[in-house]
Protein backbone atom coordinates (compact mmCIF):
# COMPACT_ATOMS: atom_id res chain seq x y z
CA UNK A 1 0.00 0.00 0.00
CA UNK A 2 2.89 2.39 0.69
CA UNK A 3 4.65 1.82 -2.63
CA UNK A 4 2.26 3.91 -4.78
CA UNK A 5 2.62 6.83 -2.37
CA UNK A 6 6.40 6.39 -2.58
CA UNK A 7 6.26 6.70 -6.37
CA UNK A 8 4.16 9.87 -6.31
CA UNK A 9 6.47 11.30 -3.63
CA UNK A 10 9.57 10.55 -5.73
CA UNK A 11 8.13 12.67 -8.52
CA UNK A 12 8.27 15.66 -6.18
CA UNK A 13 12.09 15.53 -6.24
CA UNK A 14 12.63 16.38 -9.93
CA UNK A 15 9.55 18.59 -9.86
CA UNK A 16 11.07 20.69 -7.11
CA UNK A 17 14.37 20.83 -9.03
CA UNK A 18 12.59 22.09 -12.16
CA UNK A 19 10.54 24.63 -10.20
CA UNK A 20 13.63 25.88 -8.38
CA UNK A 21 15.48 26.47 -11.65
CA UNK A 22 12.66 27.99 -13.71
CA UNK A 23 10.04 29.29 -11.27
CA UNK A 24 11.70 29.82 -7.86
CA UNK A 25 9.11 32.36 -6.69
CA UNK A 26 6.37 29.73 -6.95
CA UNK A 27 7.98 27.83 -4.08
CA UNK A 28 7.53 30.67 -1.59
CA UNK A 29 4.00 29.74 -0.50
CA UNK A 30 4.80 27.15 2.15
CA UNK A 31 4.55 23.39 2.26
CA UNK A 32 1.25 22.61 0.54
CA UNK A 33 1.46 25.16 -2.33
CA UNK A 34 5.07 24.07 -2.95
CA UNK A 35 4.00 20.42 -3.14
CA UNK A 36 1.34 21.27 -5.70
CA UNK A 37 3.66 23.29 -7.90
CA UNK A 38 6.43 20.68 -7.68
CA UNK A 39 4.04 17.98 -8.85
CA UNK A 40 2.85 20.24 -11.65
CA UNK A 41 6.45 20.87 -12.77
CA UNK A 42 7.24 17.15 -12.72
CA UNK A 43 4.14 16.39 -14.78
CA UNK A 44 4.86 19.28 -17.12
CA UNK A 45 8.42 18.08 -17.75
CA UNK A 46 7.13 14.58 -18.54
CA UNK A 47 4.20 15.76 -20.67
CA UNK A 48 5.99 16.17 -24.00
CA UNK A 49 7.99 12.89 -23.72
CA UNK A 50 4.78 11.03 -22.91
CA UNK A 51 2.98 12.61 -25.88
CA UNK A 52 5.85 11.56 -28.14
CA UNK A 53 5.83 8.13 -26.48
CA UNK A 54 2.19 7.64 -27.46
CA UNK A 55 2.94 8.73 -31.03
CA UNK A 56 5.91 6.37 -31.53
CA UNK A 57 4.62 3.50 -29.36
CA UNK A 58 7.28 3.72 -26.66
CA UNK A 59 7.87 0.46 -24.85
CA UNK A 60 7.15 0.31 -21.16
CA UNK A 61 10.79 -0.46 -20.41
CA UNK A 62 11.91 2.73 -22.14
CA UNK A 63 9.22 4.72 -20.32
CA UNK A 64 10.39 3.36 -16.96
CA UNK A 65 13.98 4.31 -17.76
CA UNK A 66 12.83 7.79 -18.77
CA UNK A 67 10.94 8.46 -15.53
CA UNK A 68 13.63 6.80 -13.40
CA UNK A 69 16.32 8.93 -15.02
CA UNK A 70 14.23 12.03 -14.44
CA UNK A 71 13.91 11.26 -10.73
CA UNK A 72 17.64 10.52 -10.48
CA UNK A 73 18.50 13.82 -12.18
CA UNK A 74 16.28 15.69 -9.73
CA UNK A 75 17.94 14.07 -6.72
CA UNK A 76 21.45 14.82 -8.03
CA UNK A 77 20.50 18.41 -8.84
CA UNK A 78 19.08 19.10 -5.39
CA UNK A 79 22.09 17.51 -3.69
CA UNK A 80 24.71 19.15 -5.91
CA UNK A 81 23.26 22.64 -5.55
CA UNK A 82 22.53 22.32 -1.84
CA UNK A 83 18.84 23.09 -2.40
CA UNK A 84 17.86 20.27 -0.05
CA UNK A 85 18.76 22.56 2.86
CA UNK A 86 15.97 24.90 1.82
CA UNK A 87 13.58 21.96 1.66
CA UNK A 88 14.48 21.11 5.24
CA UNK A 89 13.60 24.63 6.37
CA UNK A 90 10.22 24.38 4.63
CA UNK A 91 9.44 21.09 6.38
CA UNK A 92 10.57 22.36 9.79
CA UNK A 93 8.49 25.51 9.40
CA UNK A 94 5.47 23.39 8.53
CA UNK A 95 5.63 21.01 11.49
CA UNK A 96 2.33 21.31 13.28
CA UNK A 97 -1.11 21.63 11.83
CA UNK A 98 -0.13 21.13 8.17
CA UNK A 99 1.76 17.92 8.95
CA UNK A 100 -1.16 16.78 11.14
CA UNK A 101 -3.54 17.39 8.25
CA UNK A 102 -1.40 15.39 5.85
CA UNK A 103 -0.95 12.49 8.26
CA UNK A 104 -4.65 12.33 9.13
CA UNK A 105 -5.67 12.34 5.48
CA UNK A 106 -3.06 9.72 4.59
CA UNK A 107 -4.38 7.39 7.31
CA UNK A 108 -7.97 7.93 6.23
CA UNK A 109 -7.17 7.32 2.57
CA UNK A 110 -5.05 4.26 3.25
CA UNK A 111 -7.96 2.79 5.18
CA UNK A 112 -10.35 3.06 2.23
CA UNK A 113 -8.17 2.97 -0.88
CA UNK A 114 -9.22 4.08 -4.35
CA UNK A 115 -12.48 2.86 -5.84
CA UNK A 116 -12.32 -0.31 -7.95
CA UNK A 117 -15.86 -0.28 -9.35
CA UNK A 118 -17.84 2.02 -11.68
CA UNK A 119 -15.66 4.07 -14.06
CA UNK A 120 -12.52 2.72 -12.37
CA UNK A 121 -12.95 -0.40 -14.51
CA UNK A 122 -12.37 1.70 -17.63
CA UNK A 123 -9.29 3.41 -16.24
CA UNK A 124 -7.86 0.16 -14.88
CA UNK A 125 -8.42 -1.61 -18.20
CA UNK A 126 -6.45 1.03 -20.08
CA UNK A 127 -3.70 1.24 -17.44
CA UNK A 128 -3.24 -2.53 -17.62
CA UNK A 129 -3.25 -2.35 -21.42
CA UNK A 130 -0.43 0.21 -21.32
CA UNK A 131 1.33 -1.82 -18.63
CA UNK A 132 1.38 -4.83 -20.95
CA UNK A 133 1.88 -3.17 -24.35
CA UNK A 134 3.63 0.16 -23.84
CA UNK A 135 2.35 3.64 -24.65
CA UNK A 136 -0.20 2.88 -27.36
CA UNK A 137 -3.22 5.11 -27.85
CA UNK A 138 -5.46 2.15 -28.66
CA UNK A 139 -8.85 1.31 -27.16
CA UNK A 140 -8.43 -1.75 -24.90
CA UNK A 141 -12.08 -2.76 -25.37
CA UNK A 142 -12.05 -3.12 -29.17
CA UNK A 143 -10.32 -5.98 -30.95
CA UNK A 144 -9.19 -3.86 -33.89
CA UNK A 145 -6.68 -1.02 -33.42
CA UNK A 146 -9.21 1.76 -32.90
CA UNK A 147 -7.92 4.96 -31.20
CA UNK A 148 -8.96 5.39 -27.60
CA UNK A 149 -11.03 8.56 -27.95
CA UNK A 150 -11.95 10.01 -24.58
CA UNK A 151 -8.57 10.52 -22.89
CA UNK A 152 -6.32 11.04 -25.87
CA UNK A 153 -2.68 10.75 -24.70
CA UNK A 154 -3.97 10.71 -21.13
CA UNK A 155 -1.18 11.45 -18.71
CA UNK A 156 -2.66 9.72 -15.66
CA UNK A 157 -3.06 6.39 -17.42
CA UNK A 158 0.52 6.51 -18.69
CA UNK A 159 2.15 7.57 -15.44
CA UNK A 160 0.15 4.98 -13.48
CA UNK A 161 1.28 2.20 -15.82
CA UNK A 162 4.89 3.43 -15.59
CA UNK A 163 4.70 3.60 -11.80
CA UNK A 164 3.31 0.07 -11.61
CA UNK A 165 6.16 -1.26 -13.74
CA UNK A 166 8.82 0.74 -11.90
CA UNK A 167 7.73 -0.53 -8.48
CA UNK A 168 6.83 -4.06 -9.61
CA UNK A 169 3.27 -3.55 -8.37
CA UNK A 170 0.16 -4.82 -10.13
CA UNK A 171 -1.82 -1.93 -11.70
CA UNK A 172 -4.82 -2.85 -9.56
CA UNK A 173 -2.85 -2.42 -6.34
CA UNK A 174 -1.13 0.71 -7.64
CA UNK A 175 -4.51 2.30 -8.39
CA UNK A 176 -5.99 1.21 -5.05
CA UNK A 177 -3.04 2.63 -3.10
CA UNK A 178 -2.89 5.96 -4.95
CA UNK A 179 -5.82 7.56 -3.12
CA UNK A 180 -3.64 9.25 -0.45
CA UNK A 181 -1.53 10.88 -3.17
CA UNK A 182 -4.65 12.04 -5.02
CA UNK A 183 -6.09 13.60 -1.86
CA UNK A 184 -2.80 15.35 -1.14
CA UNK A 185 -2.68 16.67 -4.71
CA UNK A 186 -6.18 18.10 -4.35
CA UNK A 187 -5.44 19.71 -0.98
CA UNK A 188 -2.13 21.17 -2.15
CA UNK A 189 -3.54 22.36 -5.49
CA UNK A 190 -6.31 24.29 -3.77
CA UNK A 191 -3.78 25.64 -1.26
CA UNK A 192 -1.67 26.92 -4.16
CA UNK A 193 -4.68 28.70 -5.62
CA UNK A 194 -5.47 30.32 -2.26
CA UNK A 195 -1.85 31.44 -1.91
CA UNK A 196 -1.81 32.85 -5.46
CA UNK A 197 -5.04 34.77 -4.83
CA UNK A 198 -4.74 35.78 -1.16
CA UNK A 199 -1.10 35.28 -0.19
CA UNK A 200 0.09 34.47 3.32
CA UNK A 201 0.03 31.11 5.12
CA UNK A 202 -3.33 31.01 6.86
CA UNK A 203 -5.54 31.13 3.78
CA UNK A 204 -3.86 28.12 2.06
CA UNK A 205 -4.17 26.11 5.26
CA UNK A 206 -7.88 26.90 5.72
CA UNK A 207 -8.76 26.13 2.10
CA UNK A 208 -6.88 22.82 2.30
CA UNK A 209 -8.93 21.81 5.32
CA UNK A 210 -12.15 22.89 3.64
CA UNK A 211 -11.53 20.95 0.44
CA UNK A 212 -10.56 17.82 2.37
CA UNK A 213 -13.79 18.06 4.34
CA UNK A 214 -15.53 18.16 0.96
CA UNK A 215 -13.54 15.44 -0.81
CA UNK A 216 -12.60 13.40 2.26
CA UNK A 217 -15.23 10.65 1.88
CA UNK A 218 -14.70 10.39 -1.90
CA UNK A 219 -12.75 7.28 -2.85
CA UNK A 220 -12.67 8.09 -6.58
CA UNK A 221 -10.50 11.20 -6.20
CA UNK A 222 -7.89 9.49 -8.38
CA UNK A 223 -10.23 9.75 -11.40
CA UNK A 224 -9.10 12.12 -14.19
CA UNK A 225 -12.41 13.97 -13.84
CA UNK A 226 -11.53 14.65 -10.18
CA UNK A 227 -7.84 15.51 -10.42
CA UNK A 228 -8.47 17.81 -13.38
CA UNK A 229 -10.96 20.21 -11.69
CA UNK A 230 -9.73 19.88 -8.11
CA UNK A 231 -5.96 19.79 -8.62
CA UNK A 232 -4.86 21.02 -12.06
CA UNK A 233 -7.52 23.65 -12.78
CA UNK A 234 -6.70 25.47 -9.48
CA UNK A 235 -3.02 25.43 -10.41
CA UNK A 236 -3.80 26.71 -13.90
CA UNK A 237 -5.99 29.53 -12.57
CA UNK A 238 -3.39 30.31 -9.91
CA UNK A 239 -0.55 30.77 -12.41
CA UNK A 240 -2.90 32.69 -14.73
CA UNK A 241 -3.99 35.06 -11.97
CA UNK A 242 -0.38 35.65 -10.93
CA UNK A 243 0.51 36.42 -14.54
CA UNK A 244 -2.38 38.84 -15.02
CA UNK A 245 -1.59 40.68 -11.79
CA UNK A 246 1.90 41.62 -13.06
CA UNK A 247 2.82 44.16 -15.73
CA UNK A 248 4.48 41.59 -18.05
CA UNK A 249 6.68 44.35 -19.44
CA UNK A 250 10.45 44.65 -19.68
CA UNK A 251 12.95 42.63 -21.65
CA UNK A 252 10.50 39.81 -22.22
CA UNK A 253 11.81 37.37 -19.63
CA UNK A 254 8.86 37.91 -17.28
CA UNK A 255 6.45 37.27 -20.12
CA UNK A 256 8.28 34.14 -21.30
CA UNK A 257 8.28 32.69 -17.79
CA UNK A 258 4.60 33.55 -17.30
CA UNK A 259 3.69 32.13 -20.71
CA UNK A 260 5.59 28.92 -19.98
CA UNK A 261 3.80 28.46 -16.64
CA UNK A 262 0.37 29.13 -18.12
CA UNK A 263 1.00 26.98 -21.20
CA UNK A 264 2.23 23.95 -19.26
CA UNK A 265 -0.66 24.21 -16.80
CA UNK A 266 -3.18 24.32 -19.67
CA UNK A 267 -1.40 21.39 -21.35
CA UNK A 268 -1.67 19.27 -18.21
CA UNK A 269 -5.39 19.99 -17.83
CA UNK A 270 -5.92 18.78 -21.40
CA UNK A 271 -3.78 15.67 -20.89
CA UNK A 272 -5.67 14.68 -17.75
CA UNK A 273 -9.17 15.40 -19.07
CA UNK A 274 -9.87 17.11 -22.43
CA UNK A 275 -13.31 18.28 -21.35
CA UNK A 276 -11.87 20.55 -18.68
CA UNK A 277 -9.37 21.96 -21.16
CA UNK A 278 -12.30 23.34 -23.13
CA UNK A 279 -13.92 24.52 -19.92
CA UNK A 280 -10.92 26.58 -18.81
CA UNK A 281 -10.74 28.26 -22.22
CA UNK A 282 -14.42 29.23 -22.07
CA UNK A 283 -14.33 30.27 -18.41
CA UNK A 284 -11.14 32.35 -18.55
CA UNK A 285 -11.37 33.91 -22.03
CA UNK A 286 -13.57 36.84 -20.89
CA UNK A 287 -11.14 37.48 -18.03
CA UNK A 288 -7.99 37.41 -20.18
CA UNK A 289 -9.39 39.34 -23.13
CA UNK A 290 -11.19 41.76 -20.82
CA UNK A 291 -7.93 42.46 -18.98
CA UNK A 292 -6.14 43.02 -22.28
CA UNK A 293 -8.89 45.38 -23.42
CA UNK A 294 -8.84 47.30 -20.15
CA UNK A 295 -5.08 47.75 -20.35
CA UNK A 296 -5.41 48.92 -23.93
CA UNK A 297 -8.17 51.43 -23.22
CA UNK A 298 -6.49 52.77 -20.08
CA UNK A 299 -3.13 52.88 -21.90
CA UNK A 300 -1.48 50.61 -19.38
CA UNK A 301 1.47 48.48 -20.52
CA UNK A 302 1.19 44.80 -21.37
CA UNK A 303 -2.10 44.72 -23.33
CA UNK A 304 -0.59 42.84 -26.29
CA UNK A 305 1.20 40.35 -24.07
CA UNK A 306 -1.95 39.63 -22.09
CA UNK A 307 -3.73 38.93 -25.39
CA UNK A 308 -0.86 36.61 -26.31
CA UNK A 309 -1.44 34.75 -23.04
CA UNK A 310 -4.94 33.96 -24.28
CA UNK A 311 -3.42 32.57 -27.48
CA UNK A 312 -1.09 30.39 -25.40
CA UNK A 313 -4.00 29.01 -23.38
CA UNK A 314 -5.95 28.15 -26.54
CA UNK A 315 -2.90 26.67 -28.28
CA UNK A 316 -1.99 24.35 -25.42
CA UNK A 317 -5.46 23.43 -24.14
CA UNK A 318 -7.72 23.05 -27.16
CA UNK A 319 -6.00 20.27 -29.18
CA UNK A 320 -7.24 17.69 -26.68
CA UNK A 321 -10.97 18.48 -26.88
CA UNK A 322 -10.69 18.52 -30.67
CA UNK A 323 -8.88 15.17 -30.75
CA UNK A 324 -11.41 13.67 -28.36
CA UNK A 325 -14.36 14.95 -30.37
CA UNK A 326 -12.86 13.86 -33.68
CA UNK A 327 -12.01 10.35 -32.51
CA UNK A 328 -15.30 9.73 -30.71
CA UNK A 329 -18.14 7.99 -32.57
CA UNK A 330 -21.03 10.36 -33.22
CA UNK A 331 -24.06 10.26 -30.96
CA UNK A 332 -26.22 7.53 -32.42
CA UNK A 333 -29.45 9.48 -31.94
CA UNK A 334 -27.98 12.50 -33.72
CA UNK A 335 -27.29 10.61 -36.95
CA UNK A 336 -29.67 11.20 -39.84
CA UNK A 337 -29.63 7.87 -41.66
CA UNK A 338 -30.26 5.63 -38.60
CA UNK A 339 -28.21 2.88 -40.26
CA UNK A 340 -27.03 1.80 -36.82
CA UNK A 341 -30.64 1.10 -35.78
CA UNK A 342 -31.34 -1.12 -38.78
CA UNK A 343 -28.10 -3.03 -38.19
CA UNK A 344 -28.91 -3.56 -34.51
CA UNK A 345 -32.42 -4.79 -35.28
CA UNK A 346 -31.32 -7.07 -38.14
CA UNK A 347 -28.41 -8.59 -36.21
CA UNK A 348 -30.51 -9.13 -33.11
CA UNK A 349 -33.23 -10.89 -35.10
CA UNK A 350 -30.61 -13.03 -36.87
CA UNK A 351 -28.92 -14.14 -33.63
CA UNK A 352 -32.09 -14.44 -31.56
CA UNK A 353 -32.41 -17.80 -29.93
CA UNK A 354 -28.79 -18.91 -30.38
CA UNK A 355 -27.41 -17.20 -27.29
CA UNK A 356 -25.50 -14.40 -29.01
CA UNK A 357 -27.59 -11.28 -28.47
CA UNK A 358 -26.06 -8.12 -29.89
CA UNK A 359 -27.73 -5.73 -27.47
CA UNK A 360 -29.72 -5.74 -24.28
CA UNK A 361 -33.46 -5.95 -24.65
CA UNK A 362 -33.88 -2.36 -23.52
CA UNK A 363 -31.47 -1.12 -26.17
CA UNK A 364 -33.36 -3.00 -28.88
CA UNK A 365 -36.65 -1.50 -27.74
CA UNK A 366 -35.09 1.96 -27.85
CA UNK A 367 -33.73 1.33 -31.33
CA UNK A 368 -37.13 0.21 -32.59
CA UNK A 369 -38.75 3.22 -30.97
CA UNK A 370 -36.57 5.83 -32.68
CA UNK A 371 -36.34 3.99 -36.00
CA UNK A 372 -39.85 5.07 -36.98
CA UNK A 373 -39.24 8.82 -36.69
CA UNK A 374 -36.18 10.96 -36.30
CA UNK A 375 -36.03 12.88 -33.04
CA UNK A 376 -35.51 16.61 -33.39
CA UNK A 377 -32.69 18.36 -31.57
CA UNK A 378 -35.08 20.20 -29.28
CA UNK A 379 -36.89 16.97 -28.43
CA UNK A 380 -33.62 15.22 -27.62
CA UNK A 381 -32.40 18.06 -25.46
CA UNK A 382 -35.75 18.38 -23.72
CA UNK A 383 -35.54 14.72 -22.80
CA UNK A 384 -32.09 15.36 -21.34
CA UNK A 385 -33.62 17.79 -18.85
CA UNK A 386 -36.65 15.66 -18.02
CA UNK A 387 -36.90 15.40 -14.23
CA UNK A 388 -33.58 17.21 -13.80
CA UNK A 389 -33.72 18.76 -10.37
CA UNK A 390 -32.67 22.41 -10.35
CA UNK A 391 -32.87 22.93 -14.13
CA UNK A 392 -35.75 24.41 -16.10
CA UNK A 393 -37.13 24.02 -19.62
CA UNK A 394 -38.62 27.20 -21.14
CA UNK A 395 -41.14 26.75 -23.95
CA UNK A 396 -40.70 29.40 -26.65
CA UNK A 397 -43.50 30.86 -28.75
CA UNK A 398 -41.95 29.46 -31.93
CA UNK A 399 -42.26 25.93 -30.58
CA UNK A 400 -38.65 25.59 -29.52
CA UNK A 401 -37.27 25.33 -26.02
CA UNK A 402 -34.60 26.98 -23.92
CA UNK A 403 -32.77 25.48 -20.96
CA UNK A 404 -31.11 27.10 -17.97
CA UNK A 405 -30.11 26.58 -14.37
CA UNK A 406 -32.99 27.49 -12.08
CA UNK A 407 -32.36 30.58 -9.95
CA UNK A 408 -32.09 29.55 -6.32
CA UNK A 409 -30.78 26.08 -7.13
CA UNK A 410 -27.28 24.79 -7.62
CA UNK A 411 -24.63 27.35 -6.73
CA UNK A 412 -27.28 29.99 -5.97
CA UNK A 413 -29.24 27.56 -3.82
CA UNK A 414 -30.42 28.09 -0.27
CA UNK A 415 -29.08 26.67 2.97
CA UNK A 416 -31.31 24.00 4.51
CA UNK A 417 -34.36 24.37 2.26
CA UNK A 418 -34.64 28.13 2.17
CA UNK A 419 -33.39 29.09 5.62
CA UNK A 420 -30.71 31.32 4.04
CA UNK A 421 -31.38 31.97 0.37
CA UNK A 422 -28.42 32.24 -2.02
CA UNK A 423 -26.07 31.90 0.93
CA UNK A 424 -22.98 31.30 -1.23
CA UNK A 425 -23.61 34.60 -3.00
CA UNK A 426 -23.82 36.32 0.39
CA UNK A 427 -20.54 34.72 1.46
CA UNK A 428 -18.86 35.91 -1.75
CA UNK A 429 -20.22 39.43 -1.22
CA UNK A 430 -18.93 39.52 2.35
CA UNK A 431 -15.54 38.25 1.24
CA UNK A 432 -15.22 40.90 -1.44
CA UNK A 433 -16.08 43.60 1.10
CA UNK A 434 -13.09 42.42 3.15
CA UNK A 435 -10.96 42.43 0.01
CA UNK A 436 -11.85 46.06 -0.68
CA UNK A 437 -11.59 47.23 2.91
CA UNK A 438 -8.50 45.36 4.09
CA UNK A 439 -6.64 43.20 1.60
CA UNK A 440 -6.76 45.51 -1.42
CA UNK A 441 -5.64 42.77 -3.80
CA UNK A 442 -6.78 42.49 -7.39
CA UNK A 443 -6.41 38.71 -7.64
CA UNK A 444 -9.71 37.87 -5.83
CA UNK A 445 -11.56 39.96 -8.42
CA UNK A 446 -10.11 37.81 -11.19
CA UNK A 447 -11.45 34.72 -9.46
CA UNK A 448 -14.86 36.32 -8.98
CA UNK A 449 -14.90 37.22 -12.69
CA UNK A 450 -14.49 33.54 -13.62
CA UNK A 451 -17.31 32.52 -11.24
CA UNK A 452 -19.65 35.13 -12.70
CA UNK A 453 -18.77 33.99 -16.23
CA UNK A 454 -19.65 30.37 -15.48
CA UNK A 455 -22.90 31.27 -13.74
CA UNK A 456 -23.87 33.65 -16.54
CA UNK A 457 -23.47 30.83 -19.07
CA UNK A 458 -25.55 28.26 -17.17
CA UNK A 459 -28.25 30.72 -16.07
CA UNK A 460 -28.81 32.63 -19.33
CA UNK A 461 -31.33 30.52 -21.33
CA UNK A 462 -30.07 31.17 -24.90
CA UNK A 463 -26.43 30.73 -23.90
CA UNK A 464 -27.11 27.67 -21.75
CA UNK A 465 -29.12 26.10 -24.60
CA UNK A 466 -26.28 26.72 -27.04
CA UNK A 467 -23.80 25.17 -24.61
CA UNK A 468 -25.98 22.11 -24.10
CA UNK A 469 -26.44 21.60 -27.83
CA UNK A 470 -22.70 21.85 -28.39
CA UNK A 471 -21.79 19.52 -25.52
CA UNK A 472 -24.59 17.09 -26.30
CA UNK A 473 -25.05 15.81 -22.75
CA UNK A 474 -26.44 17.24 -19.54
CA UNK A 475 -23.69 15.82 -17.34
CA UNK A 476 -21.09 17.80 -19.28
CA UNK A 477 -22.89 21.04 -18.44
CA UNK A 478 -22.92 20.09 -14.77
CA UNK A 479 -19.18 19.36 -14.96
CA UNK A 480 -18.68 22.87 -16.29
CA UNK A 481 -20.62 24.30 -13.36
CA UNK A 482 -18.41 22.28 -11.00
CA UNK A 483 -15.66 24.84 -11.55
CA UNK A 484 -17.84 27.39 -9.74
CA UNK A 485 -17.99 25.12 -6.70
CA UNK A 486 -14.21 24.70 -6.78
CA UNK A 487 -13.48 28.43 -7.03
CA UNK A 488 -15.91 29.25 -4.21
CA UNK A 489 -13.52 27.93 -1.57
CA UNK A 490 -10.71 30.53 -1.83
CA UNK A 491 -13.23 33.40 -1.82
CA UNK A 492 -15.05 32.27 1.32
CA UNK A 493 -13.55 31.72 4.79
CA UNK A 494 -9.90 31.91 3.56
CA UNK A 495 -10.42 35.63 2.93
CA UNK A 496 -11.21 36.06 6.63
CA UNK A 497 -8.10 34.02 7.46
CA UNK A 498 -5.98 36.29 5.24
CA UNK A 499 -7.44 39.39 6.90
CA UNK A 500 -6.70 38.08 10.41
CA UNK A 501 -3.19 37.10 9.40
CA UNK A 502 -2.54 40.61 8.09
CA UNK A 503 -4.09 42.06 11.24
CA UNK A 504 -1.63 40.08 13.32
CA UNK A 505 1.31 41.31 11.25
CA UNK A 506 0.35 44.96 11.72
CA UNK A 507 1.94 47.13 14.37
CA UNK A 508 -1.08 49.30 15.16
CA UNK A 509 -0.66 48.70 18.91
CA UNK A 510 2.72 50.44 18.90
CA UNK A 511 1.96 54.14 18.95
CA UNK A 512 4.43 56.96 19.09
CA UNK A 513 7.39 54.59 19.33
CA UNK A 514 6.53 53.65 22.92
CA UNK A 515 7.53 50.26 24.26
CA UNK A 516 4.76 47.67 24.11
CA UNK A 517 2.60 47.42 27.19
CA UNK A 518 1.42 44.21 28.81
CA UNK A 519 -1.83 44.36 26.84
CA UNK A 520 -0.11 44.85 23.50
CA UNK A 521 2.27 42.01 24.28
CA UNK A 522 -0.68 39.71 24.95
CA UNK A 523 -2.31 40.71 21.67
CA UNK A 524 0.97 40.18 19.84
CA UNK A 525 1.40 36.74 21.41
CA UNK A 526 -2.11 35.70 20.41
CA UNK A 527 -1.29 36.24 16.74
CA UNK A 528 2.30 35.02 16.99
CA UNK A 529 1.04 31.66 18.25
CA UNK A 530 -1.75 31.61 15.62
CA UNK A 531 -4.46 31.30 18.25
CA UNK A 532 -7.24 32.74 15.99
CA UNK A 533 -6.43 30.18 13.30
CA UNK A 534 -8.25 27.22 14.94
CA UNK A 535 -11.43 29.32 15.20
CA UNK A 536 -11.25 30.30 11.53
CA UNK A 537 -10.54 26.69 10.62
CA UNK A 538 -13.62 25.52 12.52
CA UNK A 539 -15.70 28.08 10.62
CA UNK A 540 -14.18 26.81 7.37
CA UNK A 541 -15.16 23.24 8.23
CA UNK A 542 -18.76 24.32 8.87
CA UNK A 543 -18.94 26.20 5.56
CA UNK A 544 -17.37 23.28 3.69
CA UNK A 545 -19.90 20.83 5.11
CA UNK A 546 -22.72 23.11 4.00
CA UNK A 547 -21.20 23.75 0.58
CA UNK A 548 -20.26 20.15 -0.30
CA UNK A 549 -22.72 17.85 -2.06
CA UNK A 550 -22.18 14.75 0.04
CA UNK A 551 -24.40 11.84 -0.90
CA UNK A 552 -24.35 8.29 0.38
CA UNK A 553 -22.07 6.37 0.19
CA UNK A 554 -19.75 9.37 -0.16
CA UNK A 555 -20.73 11.18 3.02
CA UNK A 556 -19.17 11.40 6.46
CA UNK A 557 -21.97 9.51 8.20
CA UNK A 558 -21.44 6.49 5.95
Amino acid sequence: MLLPLLFWTLLLIPGCAVARRLFPRELEGGLLPSLAFSWACAFGALAIPIILGYLVGMSMGAAVLMVGGFVLWGAVDLLRTGAWRGLGRVLLASIGIEIALVVAEMVFSFRHGSILAADARVHLARIRFLYDNGLLNVDPFIEVAYPYPIYHTNFLHAISAIGSRMLGVDPLLFWFGSLPAAKLMIASGMAYLAWAVLGGRWAPWVVAVMVLVDRGPVSFSIYPNQLAPWFLVPIFIGVLVRALSTSLVGDGRAFRIAGLRVGLAALLVGMFHPLYAGFIVVATSPLILGTAGWRLVSRRPGAVRVALLWGIVVLFAMPYPFFGKYLTVRDREATTDFAWIQEVIAETERTEGIGVPMVFEGDLAEAQKVASAQMTTDKRLKDLFKNRDGWRVIEREDGGVWYARELGRGFTGAYRRGVVKAWRVLVLAGGMVLVVAVLRRREPWYLLWIIVTIQAIVMTPPVCTLALRFLGAHWMLERFETLTWVLFYPLSVPILAAVLERFGQATWWRRGGDAPTLGTRIVSSIWRWRLPLPLVTALGIAVALAHATHRRPYNWEY
